[in-house]
């Protein structure tokens, strides 16, 4: 058997795209594709929380300790050299930035690879990811706080700005319709923004006590972090009415989804 060992870099969506990119090519090659997204901003094995519905991926994060590695063959060949250290996540990225792979077709038992980078991926959000149930039971639980109708935004507003004072500007009319409005953000200032204008607002978020970057790369546990972003994920999907306005991967997702709500809501969350 031979393989493809991604070490899949970025957030939620970038992960996405490169599993997407990598299976097609090992159905091509005929390879087996193991995922490693220990060094992504979540830090941690996301398939605890995840299932790919796809035989070619390999979802056990033990599979390489329990096979002889020095039978097999490496590409780059000098990734033999420091394999034990990937699987037992010592790899330093910045030390070792030449694990990136053009996709051509090598006789190697073991393609290694690291890879960050984004683009549409809803297809295989789609097509292929199913939620565990500890994180859907979860969701169901933070559902029925919120009464119906209302209208939910989503404000991305860290690492990519969004000028979400402009955005209440430009909806002040329809916000205010709802007795209930659900702002999904990685930002404390925006939900102060939107209840300083006399609205009530519902956010279930899970917020670190430092300060950070964006949410994904936090000190939060990875399964806090999944229950955050499916829980707005599914109350954005069930609003009556939506703002989806910022930018950035797990953004356009949303939208994406929003377009098939009810095909996405029966097929994850279900």
């Amino acid at each position: 058997m031979k393989y493809l060992y991604l070490i899949a870099l970025g957030g939620l969506n970038d992960i996405f795209c490169r599993i997407q990119k990598y299976m097609k090519y090992c159905k091509e090659n005929n390879r087996l594709l193991f995922i490693d997204t220990r060094y992504s901003t979540y830090k941690y094995n996301i398939f605890r929380f995840l299932i790919i519905k796809d035989s070619i991926v390999i979802q056990n994060i033990n599979y390489f300790r329990n096979i002889n590695i020095d039978e097999l063959s490496f590409y780059p060949s000098e990734v033999k050299n420091i394999f034990d250290d990937i699987i037992n996540k010592k790899f330093i990225k910045q030390k070792n930035n030449n694990l990136i792979f053009k996709q051509e077709k090598v006789n190697e038992d073991v393609i290694v690879c690291c890879e960050a980078g984004g683009g549409n991926s809803f297809d295989f959000f789609y097509k292929n990811i199913s939620i565990k149930n500890k994180i859907k039971e979860y969701i169901k639980e933070k559902a029925k706080l919120i009464n119906v109708p209302y209208i939910a935004i989503h404000i991305r507003n860290t690492d990519i700005v969004t000028d979400y004072k402009k955005i209440y500007l430009n909806n002040k009319n329809l916000i205010h319709k709802y007795s209930l409005v659900y702002v999904a953000t990685d930002n404390k200032n925006v939900i102060s923004y939107f209840k300083n204008k006399n609205l009530n607002v519902k956010n279930f978020t899970q917020f670190p006590k430092l300060k950070h970057k964006n949410l994904h790369s936090s000190s939060l546990s990875c399964e806090t972090k999944f229950k955050n972003l499916f829980t707005d994920m599914y109350i954005i999907l069930n609003a009556d009415k939506v703002i989806l306005q910022s930018n950035g991967g797990f953004s356009d997702l949303l939208k994406e989804c929003y377009k098939r709500k009810n095909n996405i809501l029966y097929n994850k969350f279900i």
